[in-house]
């Protein structure tokens, strides 16, 4: 929730300032301003909450048998049981 608050409010900066910059403009550049700047506060709202990464496994030593690599190379020995 927190992150989609965050993505929100980056979007409506950057559509505020690109009303802002536009702010002499007719209607029509000021719509076309604040659209461009939606995008780029899209595009920065979304690295800055890192949104579209794959959350990455935990790091483990491997040979302890914790992995999914240790696990499977151990499969028969183990008897498919996991690792104690």
């Amino acid at each position: 929730m927190l992150r989609k608050m965050i993505l929100v409010a980056f979007v409506g900066a950057g559509a505020l300032v690109g009303v802002v910059a536009a702010h002499d403009g007719d209607w029509s550049l000021r719509i076309v301003m604040a659209g461009f700047g939606a995008i780029v506060g899209a595009a920065i709202g979304g690295a800055a909450v890192r949104l579209g990464r794959k959350a990455t496994e935990r790091r483990v030593i491997p040979g302890l048998g914790t992995t999914t690599t240790d696990i499977a190379a151990n499969f028969w020995r183990d008897k498919g049981r996991p690792p104690a």
